[in-house]
């Protein structure tokens, strides 16, 4: 009797052993439709760039939304084609004497700083002297060649003709990083590979001199890339932009104003001269030191967002593009409505996850939105596929 049972009882685990394999096979199975979908959704995006295409767009919409700082902290004084023809003669480069003398000018407001963006490397600007009264100085800093693209490990030159390792401690390079497809001038690094090792570029070493609270936890990392903060000044009137000539003639008394617009200002002083330092940005084409300025006014404001790389962001689609289509299988037992409404708070959610794990920032979620709204269509096409059919059927008049 006890042998006839133990033998019920065996085949009875066997039975309830082999029907949840069948019922565990049939979940993957019913899973593997969605998941290839969405693997296959996120190559395609990638081999297009259209991951890229759609987090450029996202980008380009916010900046020129974005609104300058109430009273930047950042000054621009240009050197434009009447001061390259008027000051410096039509010269290059820029003779040392007279772009000292602006330098002066400049110094006479009283500024926190002043950063030069213009190449120093010649020999002859070891003629340029130093007044221990000027505020702190920092020196743009050119590399020997221009890199064919931005993990070249570049070989730095001296700045003011070499005349003191000093200077050039208080120098870095102007690192802008040019998007590969569209041309667009959107990110920025905080230092570069070079035959010296890792360096900082302009734009930090102007933060380290005059930087506050929320720039203190910054470090230099090479490979890290992050977005400019575009603003735009649409009245023109919270930021300060001075031709060269409007200084010296500013200065020209030897005394100006103690309530100047240049006072205790960050003045970055660059060429605008010949129109050769001109990029594309998501608000237009602006000039170089116009845009090192927005990458000040990014840092003081606590840094730009972290930009991923491409495999980086690709796994990620892919991870969330997954998480989606399993939550969806865990919701299909609820109604049509109520498993819609589930679904489109799941998608927002896992899409502002993402955000901040990969930009630290929750406005970039409409980048992640696309994959997540595809994929979630498919898998409600693909479900109620029997439904769709008689309903197109009910539609069609009888014969």
């Amino acid at each position: 009797m006890s042998k006839k049972t133990s033998n019920r009882s065996d085949k009875g685990f066997r039975s309830q052993s082999s029907s949840s394999t069948r019922n565990l096979l049939k979940r993957i199975l019913r899973l593997l439709p969605g998941i290839l979908f969405a693997v296959l959704t996120v190559f395609l995006f990638s081999r297009v760039s259209m991951l890229h295409k759609v987090q450029n767009l996202v980008i380009d919409a916010r900046m020129k939304l974005n609104e300058a700082p109430n009273q930047s902290e950042v000054a621009i004084v240009e050197i434009s084609d009447d001061d390259y023809r008027q000051l410096f003669d039509a010269i290059r480069p820029l003779d040392p004497t007279k772009l000292r003398s602006l330098i002066s000018a400049i110094a006479l407001c009283r500024p926190k700083l002043i950063a030069i963006d213009i190449d120093t490397s010649s020999d002859k600007y070891k003629a340029l002297t130093i007044d221990r009264r000027w505020p702190p100085i920092v020196w743009e800093r050119e590399s020997k060649e221009t890199p064919g693209n931005v993990d070249e490990v570049i070989e730095p030159l001296s700045v003011l003709g070499e005349q003191d390792a000093l200077f050039d401690s208080n120098s870095g390079f102007p690192f802008l990083i040019e998007d590969s497809e569209d041309k667009v001038t959107r990110r920025y690094r905080r230092s570069v590979n070079t035959t010296n090792g890792i360096l900082p570029t302009f734009t930090s070493v102007i933060i380290a001199r005059a930087g506050n609270e929320k720039t203190r936890s910054f470090q230099l990392s090479a490979p890290d890339e992050f977005f400019i903060r575009y603003s735009a000044d649409r009245d023109g009137s919270r930021r300060t932009v001075m031709n060269a000539s409007q200084v010296v003639e500013l200065a020209k008394a030897g005394h100006v104003a103690s309530d100047n617009v240049l006072r205790d200002k960050i003045v970055l002083v660059g060429g605008t001269y010949l129109g050769e330092d001109r990029h594309e940005t998501p608000l237009g084409v602006l000039n170089g030191v116009e845009i090192l300025g927005q990458v000040v006014e990014t840092e003081l404001q606590g840094g730009g967002d972290r930009s991923p790389t491409r495999l980086t962001t690709s796994v990620l689609e892919i991870f969330e593009a997954i998480l989606v289509v399993i939550l969806f299988q865990l919701f299909r037992r609820y109604s049509f409505i109520t498993a819609v409404l589930i679904n489109a708070g799941v998608v927002l959610l896992v899409a502002l996850v993402c955000s901040l794990t990969t930009f630290r920032s929750v406005f970039h979620l409409t980048y992640f939105l696309p994959i997540l709204v595809i994929v979630l269509l498919f898998e409600f096409v693909f479900e109620y596929r029997s439904h769709i059919v008689m309903g197109w059927r009910k539609q069609l008049p009888a014969e």
